[in-house]
């Protein structure tokens, strides 16, 4: 946007909405450690198809160089996607 000011945008870490989505599955995925990394493998893999494909989200910034940088990388929802 013209003359937007881009300090009043939130932004979150990948890390970040991969936490947040757990935390909301956590009844579901129980005391299982297997469990949660297939699901956090899971979520990385959706997340990097929204980035790459479908391209609804974003990178804030230099895009992740590997997977360890991924982590800390923040994520927006496109500006040209219609969120209804």
């Amino acid at each position: 946007e013209e003359g937007g000011d881009e300090s009043k945008n939130t932004y979150l870490k990948w890390g970040e909405v991969v936490e947040w989505y757990l935390e909301q599955c956590e009844n579901d995925i129980g005391d299982s450690v297997e469990r949660l990394e297939d699901m956090r493998k899971k979520l990385n893999l959706v997340i990097r198809r929204l980035l790459n494909v479908d391209l609804i989200l974003v990178t804030v910034g230099d895009p992740p160089k590997n997977k360890k940088e991924e982590q800390q990388t923040l994520l927006a929802v496109h500006p040209n996607y219609v969120v209804s």
